[in-house]
């Protein structure tokens, strides 16, 4: 259990709001950049009726890195503290599901009992609109859930990962890192590009899990205008480090949410209900309890963006396995 301490240092990303406080717009934010050569690959492994699979050890995983072989370090995760920041959207279709984000103050009891637990909220629209940034007390989380404010026609759900990323890098590094992204499947009006976020996703090992309901405005489903690849400060230059594959920005851009779980280690869920909502966070308490983090030094120094695949030897065939499929190298 040793090696939790190291993989903590540089750990997957959760964060927790628990209160209300609401940051000036112009608040600074520290970023924290991961130099170690240590890769973490948050796991999870299922059978294919769905029971979680233990007892697993480093021998069982095979995982590439760019389609080669590399040496994996594994250890069960049980109840690991947590940072969950909450993404919630208010605007385009979000409102008629109001009745069911009710319910998400049942979230708290996905982290009870652990030595630590955190929660954070941001709401958005067209853009990240009210932030709750981790407060120590649970009323203004439940007075949030109770009490929000219809949003514009926009679902800027690149834009709220991204301010995700930066209330999480704020957390203490003992604290896993995890995004809860509740909205609509594809985004609609980010600024961000996706390779920016695919880039600090990959830097800062936060781990999505998303939950989409059917947006009302089926022109949504058009792909955004920021897919392209253009000049933006954040994005990675392809011409002087491993840019991420064309298909797997384009991939982001037409079905958003459940792509970025996916690269990120994390679970997609489509909900209809209030059944499906409870549903959902009871996965989110199974996986949080019972995951695999596995670890390994690269071998090869390419910057840029890396493709990850786990499969469990010999065994692959009986099982599902929920992996971080990328990571972003620097220099």
């Amino acid at each position: 259990m040793r090696r939790a301490a190291l993989f903590s240092a540089i750990s997957l990303a959760v964060g927790t709001a628990l209160c209300q406080s609401r940051p000036g717009k112009d608040a600074a934010i520290p970023t924290i950049r991961t130099t170690s050569s240590l890769v973490i690959v948050p796991t999870v492994v299922r059978s294919k009726t769905g029971k979680l699979v233990q007892g697993l050890r480093p021998g069982d995983f095979a995982l590439t890195d760019n389609g080669v072989e590399q040496k994996v370090f594994a250890e069960e995760v049980s109840r690991q503290s947590l940072a969950i920041a909450v993404l919630m959207q208010t605007g385009a279709a979000a409102p008629r599901d109001f009745q069911n984000y009710r319910t998400l103050t049942s979230m708290l009891d996905v982290t009870a009992g652990r030595s630590t637990r955190k929660v954070g909220l941001i709401t958005f629209d067209s853009r990240p609109r009210q932030i709750w940034n981790f407060p120590p007390r649970t009323d203004g989380l439940e007075y949030a859930f109770e009490h929000l404010a219809r949003g514009d026609r926009g679902a800027a759900i690149i834009d709220a990962v991204n301010r995700g990323i930066d209330l999480l890098q704020q957390q203490p590094a003992t604290l896993g890192r995890v995004i809860l992204l509740l909205s609509q499947p594809q985004d609609a009006g980010s600024t961000t590009l996706p390779e920016a976020i695919v880039q600090r996703l990959g830097e800062n090992n936060v781990t999505i899990y998303s939950l989409t309901f059917h947006p009302e405005n089926t022109s949504t489903n058009q792909p955004l205008e920021t897919c392209p690849a253009s000049a933006h400060q954040d994005a990675p230059n392809p011409a002087s480090v491993n840019a991420p594959p064309a298909a797997v920005l384009k991939r982001i851009c037409q079905q958003t949410a459940s792509q970025l779980a996916i690269l990120s280690g994390g679970e997609h869920v489509h909900i209809e209900n209030k059944d499906d909502l409870m549903r959902c966070l009871s996965i989110l308490r199974d996986d949080f309890s019972n995951s695999y983090l596995l670890s390994f030094h690269p071998q090869s120094g390419a910057i840029g963006f890396h493709a990850i695949d786990v499969t469990v030897k010999s065994r692959s065939s009986r099982f599902v396995i929920s992996a971080r499929s990328a990571y972003w190298a620097r220099q």
